[in-house]
Parts: structure tokens; C-alpha cells; sequence
């Protein structure tokens, strides 16, 4: 973590790299590197990672999150029973996250979806789904154009398609508007983009779709992991509820003031982080020799620690296997300070939309649990490794109204 240098590197995702390429497209934030990297991130980090720029998104996100509330009400069986929990939760981080970046509704909770919500769902879970055959398997794709890498460009195609579409909508507004002019603290990240000089108009599509496939899959499946543990560990659960109702009332909205009161909630997310991290390693290609262990390790090596492992070895965490939120209350516990959260990565390259996955996360499940009492009698989930560390089995968990 300490050899890094001023513009770490790290290995990129190559089908993602592949399919730019053959688009003539840049790299992007994800998969560029040194100072094209660096133009990327100094723009972005303006807008992401202060905590003052997250609070003008409160309302979208506690708007979004009651949505998807209202959404399991509708979907739960007469036995509070909820089939298809994943593709809810899906959608919910696509609309919020979404909602964030074209400064627009998407619309997958409508109770008519749009045609152009519905494409974007389905193209989103496709390029998911195809980038995972292809990143794990061998790169054939590069050789000749395989059925997976075009079903892949397909999917891919699309929702850069419709991303262009939602952020020609905000250039239209903006035209019409005094807005378009200002780079102002007050203006959100799109306007931000659109009004600075730093990017071209493609480069900002690109880099809001990014932002977009970065967030969706590990908002939502860390939203998922954590729901089980609360239906599985009810005293937890109750702990957070009656934080939840004394810091934020029955019908408040989730701020940001609410948030840092919450220290129950935050103990049940570093808990989760630890037993399921989503991200599951965090790695960088080292700019010099290293030394580690008593072992040399040359400039350049790709070195990767395994999270999962590291928060799951006993040598760092008493009775790992034991999901326990009390670990981390207290600011002198020294069994947790062996260990920093690297959930969200670390450094320079630690993931530059934290503060909104933190917000949207915590925004999400405190909706939940102050409407549903949730309950898991189902067979034990494990994880399992995709394009993130996701649950082995579909979770039915039982969404039991409270009032």
C-alpha cells in the first residue's frame, strides 16, 4: 500500500479494454493508467469525494430507496416471502446510481416501466453476465470474434447507446439554461463534466458509464449480503431498527448528519465487509522492489491481497466465522485495528464513488429494515465468485411489514 507512487497502476480488465479499443474509444477511468489516469480521476474527485458534494443527492437517494420499499410491497407473496429479491435490488442501485449520474430518473420502478428502462435493465445484466464468461475464461475473443464477445459487444453497444441518449437530454436542458455556463460547487457531477474543459463530450459518456457498470453490481450484491445477515442474526437486526427510528423517525429521510450518528449501522457494514467483501482483492502493479516477508519482489509484479482471507484469518479476527457487528464499536478495539477496511480499495486508485456507495447503501437498507422485519430460514448461502462475491443461491428471504 506504501509503494504506489503518484499514479498507481493496476491490472486492467482486458475484455473491457478490447471492446474500447475495437470502439476507438479511451480507456476510461477503470482501465487507464499514469497521467491519463490521473486527468480522469482529478476532475472526478472535485465531485466524489467530498462528503458536502454527496448531501445535494440525499433527496434523489432517499426518494430511490423508498421506491424500491414500496417495490417489495408489491412483490412479497401473501407469506412475505419475496422470489427474485436480486433483480429488485438490481434495479434499485441501477435507478439510484442512475439517477446520480444523468441527473434523470431512469424509470425501473414505474409501474409501467419505459421501453428505455427496460432496455437498459436487460442490456445491464447482459453485459454483466457475458463480461464474467470472458474475463475468467480465455481471451479467444482477441483471436476471432467468439458468439460470447458478440452477444458481449451487443449488450455493451447498447448501454453506451443509452447513456448518450440520457446525457444529450441534460446537454439539451443546459442549452436552454444559464446553468450551462458555471462550474459552480452547487452544479452535480454531470453539469460539472458538460461545463469543464477537461473532457471531450464522448469522454464524459464513457466515464459516466464507467462510474455506472463500476457501481451497480457491488452497491447492489453488497446490499444483498447484508440484508441476509440482518434476517439471519435478529438481535443485529433489532439493534439497527431501533437506531434507525431514534436517529431518523418513522418517515425522515436518511441525511448525511443522520448517518454519522449511526454507529450500529456502520458496525454491521464493516461486518459484512469483512465476511463477504464484494470486491473480493484489492492488488497494484508495484513501481519498484519491494521487500516483503523476507522475499524480494521485483518492480512491476501484479501483487494482489486476497480481502476475503484477510478478514476471515484468526491471526487478524477473533472467531472470524462468527458474524459479530460488536467487533467494531469502539475506537481503541484492537483486534480491528490490525486490519484497515479496504472494502472500497485504498490509495490514490481507492474507488472514487465511496462516498455515494456509502450513502446509497446505508440510505437503502435503514428504508428497509424501518418498514420490514426481514426473516431467513432457508439453507445456509455462501459466497461464490463472479465479477464480484455474490451469494451461491437465490435468497427468499420474508419481508414482514412492522406496521
Amino acid at each position: 500500500m506504501r509503494s504506489e507512487g503518484k499514479y498507481p497502476r493496476r491490472i486492467q480488465l482486458e475484455p473491457m479494454v478490447h471492446f474500447r479499443k475495437s470502439r476507438g474509444m479511451s480507456l476510461g477511468l477503470v482501465n487507464s493508467q499514469g497521467e491519463e489516469w490521473h486527468r480522469f480521476r482529478s476532475l472526478l474527485s472535485k465531485k466524489m469525494l467530498r462528503p458536502k458534494e454527496i448531501e445535494q443527492y440525499n433527496p434523489q437517494i432517499n426518494t430511490v430507496s423508498k421506491d424500491l420499499v414500496e417495490r417489495l410491497g408489491v412483490v412479497k407473496a401473501d407469506n412475505s416471502h419475496i422470489q427474485g429479491v436480486e433483480l429488485e435490488i438490481f434495479k434499485w442501485a441501477l435507478e439510484s446510481v442512475g439517477t446520480i449520474l444523468f441527473e434523470e430518473r431512469i424509470g425501473c420502478f414505474d409501474e409501467v416501466p419505459s421501453t428505455e428502462a427496460r432496455e437498459f435493465i436487460g442490456h445491464v445484466l447482459g453485459y454483466f453476465r457475458t463480461m464474467q464468461s470472458l474475463l475468467f475464461g480465455p481471451p479467444l475473443y482477441k483471436i476471432r470474434p467468439t458468439k460470447e464477445w458478440l452477444t458481449h459487444c451487443e449488450h455493451g453497444d447498447k448501454v453506451f447507446e443509452l447513456g448518450k441518449a440520457f446525457v444529450q437530454k441534460r446537454v439539451d436542458a443546459l442549452s436552454r439554461s444559464s446553468e450551462a455556463q458555471t462550474t459552480s460547487k452547487q452544479s452535480s457531477l454531470l453539469t460539472h463534466m458538460l461545463a469543464a474543459s477537461e473532457l471531450s463530450r464522448d469522454e464524459v459518456v464513457h466515464t459516466l458509464v464507467d462510474l455506472m457498470q463500476g457501481a451497480i453490481e457491488t452497491t447492489s450484491n453488497t446490499v444483498l449480503w447484508t440484508l441476509y445477515q440482518l434476517a439471519t442474526h435478529p438481535t443485529a437486526q433489532e439493534k439497527l431498527y431501533n437506531e434507525v427510528m431514534n436517529v431518523v423517525g418513522e418517515h425522515g429521510d436518511v441525511t448525511t448528519d443522520a448517518l454519522a450518528k449511526n454507529a450500529v449501522r456502520q458496525s454491521l457494514s464493516e461486518e459484512t465487509f469483512r465476511k463477504f467483501p464484494v470486491t473480493f482483492a484489492t492488488s497494484r502493479i508495484i513501481p519498484r522492489d519491494i521487500e516483503m516477508g523476507g522475499y524480494t519482489i521485483p518492480k512491476g509484479s501484479h501483487v494482489q491481497a486476497s480481502l476475503y482471507s484477510m478478514g476471515r484469518d484468526p491471526k487478524l479476527f477473533n472467531d472470524p466465522e462468527t458474524y459479530n457487528p460488536d467487533r467494531w464499536l469502539g475506537m481503541h478495539n484492537d483486534e480491528v485495528s490490525k486490519l484497515p477496511s479496504l472494502a472500497f480499495g485504498h490509495g490514490a486508485r481507492m474507488c472514487i464513488g465511496r462516498r455515494i456507495a456509502e450513502q446509497e447503501i446505508y440510505t437503502g437498507i435503514s428504508q428497509i429494515v424501518r418498514k420490514y422485519k426481514l426473516e431467513y430460514d432457508g439453507p445456509e448461502v455462501k459466497p461464490t465468485l463472479q465479477l464480484v462475491m455474490t451469494p451461491d443461491k437465490p435468497i427468499v428471504m420474508k419481508f414482514v411489514p412492522r406496521r
